[in-house]
């Protein structure tokens, strides 16, 4: 049986011998050759001609055409995509040495995973063979290459003799030039740091990265020619944070290739583990580096990956939660674990792991383990057995050990229960120099998962104007109520005015506030020095939003006294995209448009102030490119619309020399046309068409907002044969291309009640008729919230969950049926919170 999903099968040998026809049958995606054909428990030579077509989903074989007209091709192999473009044994332990013989037009150039052995071009025929070294042993999912005219940027030194380049299209040459600097740091850093941890030289002969279009994901760990989407090339000057962001994307894939490249996982049971580990060690690295990186100042890296957690707590808090190591039966499963669970509550309990064992022992651990296992595949069992080994010589030399504590213990605990734990303070008492209170655990699934554990967390004690006072490390037990006692030392005497559990993000918790520090949070967040402090406190009052507790005028309110004085980028763009979701997710739809107005007033006096002074500070540039992006968000009536209209025009004198810039003005046309017509008419939107699109540069961003403005002003024939198209499989545009028709199609309100209903009735065929990425957009994209309202469309959705449950059909339909449930009632009762609150 061979996994094989191509277009044809033109012919196929074994060991020299051609198959009939009647002796072998493709099912799905597999090929099944007679056993009769092959030699048992010897080894057989299968070759197979075929043909496939290229892929618009970003999956398997891709092909793009450039606006310049040229084309590029990748490959992404992970999670079962190989089998789209090579016949294969598709599954990660088994594992094989790959030798990659390729065909180009002769202005092409091709890359695979190892070096190119030989070259040879015909040149009166126009093409040129690349033939490619054999690799070690890799599994499939690893496995790729790409061809085109693809620029090359060569590091100026190499590092320990491994070859490096930079590859993109030629038409980003110049935006990614200005970005090689950073990247070949960073990744020569981080190599060196995760050799000297792991104590394990990197163990391939070359490490090219490479920028691709259309790229479902961030990035890819092929092995030694990592792929990045090509949005992380900046053509314009951006925040600090999301430069941050690639630097830990690209300390990330690296890391793989120790973690999952090096040593691979046995089944896609321990996919967790491979992406927890990178996700955790990408910011532990960078948190090292920092002080040797001169291209970036890599600040707060544990705020950072604060702000990730959040993903974590809202995937965890989700009906479709599941363990960090749970079971994984198929490819299908595999994919629906592709979350913040997998990556980030994994990488957070990693980070507990790791302060278990000390960096020195955690070191020693990874080389042996790395010694034992290089190149071959490991299992989540024999990880921790590994490191116990290591973990119980450390607490036999310690007076203060964990008597009878193992890691199997914090595994059962941590990686095999489902859910996050709510902390909060009871009964605060200050007698003096005496401090008591009670700590409550509460799990958030209480009816389903009532798991409660053991934390072992930092708590902050705060006095006058922000001051972290004193803090302590306790342990929380697994029980409803633990009792904390705490003797402040010392000869000065304090009043404690709010207390933060968690206050240093080592534990994984969701921390509630409770009235006295929220009151004094909200005078004094301000004055907290510390960044990840106050990203604390920030994640602790979104997560009350969507508990509830408060509402988005409450968090606006916090918002007006505080952002202003906040000294960091990434905090001020976290909290207005987080006002954002407050608003257009947690308040009823009537309320919606006032907050919209204040906050879009408040953040365009904002600019004015900014853009007023004499002279920038480096800290303002940054806030203003913040505002410039965010304030688009908040357009809600047609007289701001109106006034960045005029900004976009450059008709604002003010603003004259603070253009919007290139990515802001396409995201400008893109929430406009995407407004309801009270705000821009029909008439506005074909004038938006007319004058302003044609006005931009001619880029694939420009092709798309041309999809998304024709959807959205297409007439009823042309609206019908748009429908089609998305059902047809044949439809020769990008999935990524389709999406910004779906989202055009989707506002245009014409005949709305009757594609309402189409979509209901042709769901369950997309996902079961086509690829995952195409059928999970479609329902994204289409999804009829606006037409139908909150309290229709979850009847509509609980009707059709049912129907699939009693036939247990489309396993992934299901979960993000569950999932869009989750989110309706978590948002109907912030809507009945902000009711009762408000609208009396």
């Amino acid at each position: 049986m061979i996994d094989f999903s191509g277009k044809s099968i033109k012919n196929v040998s074994v060991n020299g011998n051609t198959i009939k026809e009647t002796e072998m049958c493709r099912k799905g995606v597999f090929l099944f050759i007679s056993e009769q054909n092959l030699k048992l428990q010897q080894k057989n030579q299968i070759v197979v001609e075929y043909q496939c077509n290229y892929d618009n989903d970003g999956s398997g074989l891709q092909s793009f055409i450039d606006t310049d007209g040229l084309q590029y091709i990748y490959s992404q192999a992970f999670l079962f995509y190989a089998n789209r473009f090579i016949p294969c044994f598709d599954q990660p332990d088994l594992k094989a040495n790959f030798q990659l013989t390729i065909q180009t037009p002769s202005d092409w150039l091709a890359i695979s995973n190892s070096k190119e052995a030989k070259k040879a071009s015909n040149l009166e025929e126009n093409y040129t063979v690349y033939q490619f070294e054999e690799t070690p042993l890799i599994p499939t999912y690893l496995f790729g290459f790409i061809a085109g005219p693809f620029s090359r940027i060569e590091i100026k030194e190499k590092f320990n003799g491994i070859d490096m380049g930079i590859y993109c299209r030629s038409s980003l040459e110049e935006h990614v030039q200005k970005l090689s600097e950073m990247i070949f740091e960073i990744t020569i850093e981080s190599m060196k740091f995760y050799e000297e941890l792991f104590q394990c030289k990197f163990a391939f002969q070359k490490y090219d990265q490479i920028f691709c279009p259309e790229f479902n994901w961030g990035a890819m760990e092929n092995i030694s020619m990592v792929i990045y989407t090509d949005a992380y090339v900046f053509k314009e000057k951006v925040e600090s944070s999301r430069l941050i962001k690639f630097c830990n994307t690209i300390s990330h894939e690296l890391s793989h290739h120790w973690f999952g490249n090096l040593v691979t996982m046995k089944w896609w049971k321990d996919l967790w583990l491979n992406e927890s580990f990178a996700d955790f060690i990408s910011h532990f690295c960078l948190d090292h580096i920092k002080n040797k990186v001169k291209s970036i100042d890599l600040e707060n890296i544990w705020a950072k990956f604060n702000a990730r957690k959040e993903w974590a707590y809202q995937t965890d808090e989700k009906n479709t939660t599941h363990c960090i190591a749970g079971e994984c039966h198929n490819t299908e499963q595999a994919d629906g674990l592709l979350d913040g669970i997998t990556y980030t509550k994994g990488a957070s309990v990693l980070r507990q792991l790791i302060s278990f064992l000390e960096e020195k022992t955690f070191s020693e651990a990874m080389k042996t383990y790395f010694e034992q296992f290089s190149f071959k595949n490991a299992s989540l069992e024999q990880f921790i057995q590994h490191l116990d080994i290591y973990f119980q010589q450390k607490q036999l030399e310690k007076e203060d050990s964990y008597k009878g504590f193992s890691l199997n213990q914090w595994k059962q605990e941590w990686l095999c229960t489902e859910g996050p734990n709510n902390l909060e303070i009871l009964d605060f008492q200050q007698n003096g120099r005496k401090v008591q209170f009670k700590v409550k655990q509460t799990a958030f699934h209480e009816q389903r998962f009532n798991y409660l554990r053991n934390h072992i967390i930092n708590i902050g004690y705060f006095g006058e104007n922000g001051k972290v006072l004193t803090q302590e490390k306790v342990k929380i037990s697994s029980q409803e109520i633990t009792e904390i006692n705490y003797q402040i030392e010392g000869k000065e005497e304090f009043q404690i005015q709010a207390v933060l559990l968690n206050i240093d993000d080592l534990g994984y918790c969701r921390v509630q506030l409770d009235n006295l520090s929220l009151q004094y949070f909200k005078l004094h967040t301000k004055q907290v020095k510390n960044q990840l402090t106050r990203c604390l406190i920030w994640g602790s009052l979104f997560n009350m939003i969507r508990d509830a507790k408060i509402t988005a005028v409450d968090f606006w309110e916090f918002i007006k006294f505080i952002l202003k004085d906040e000294e960091n980028d990434s905090i001020i763009s976290g909290q207005l995209i987080n006002l954002d979701t407050c608003i257009n997710d947690y308040t009823p739809k009537e309320n919606q448009k006032d907050l919209k107005y204040q906050v879009f007033e408040y953040l365009y006096q904002w600019i004015m102030e900014i853009v007023g002074q004499d002279q920038i500070s480096e800290k303002n540039e940054h806030v203003l490119l913040v505002l410039k992006k965010q304030i688009i968000t908040f357009i809600g009536c047609k007289q701001h619309a109106d006034i960045m209209l005029d900004w976009f025009q450059n008709k604002i004198e003010k603003l004259q020399e603070h253009k919007l810039g290139g990515s802001n003005m396409w995201s400008l046309v893109y929430s406009l046309l995407l407004k309801d017509e009270s705000i821009i008419n029909r008439e506005m939107k074909i004038k938006i068409q007319e004058d302003l699109l044609e006005n931009l540069k001619f880029t694939e961003w420009s092709i798309r907002i041309k999809n998304l403005c024709q959807a959205v002003l297409a007439n009823e024939e042309q609206k019908g044969k748009l429908y089609i198209n998305f059902l047809d499989q044949n439809y020769q545009k990008s999935v990524k291309d389709q999406s910004y028709e779906m989202q055009g199609f989707l506002v245009n309100k014409i005949q709305q009640e009757e594609y309402c209903n189409l979509f209901f009735q042709d769901l369950v065929r997309v996902f079961e008729e086509r690829g995952r990425v195409f059928a999970k957009t479609f329902y994204q994209d289409l999804l009829p919230e606006q037409f139908l309202g909150l309290q229709n469309l979850k009847n509509k959705l609980e009707c059709l969950l049912q129907e699939l449950k009693k036939s247990n059909k489309v396993i992934s339909l299901q979960k993000l049926l569950v999932e869009s449930l989750d989110s309706i009632n978590q948002r109907i009762k912030a809507h009945q919170k902000f009711a009762s609150q408000y609208n009396k």
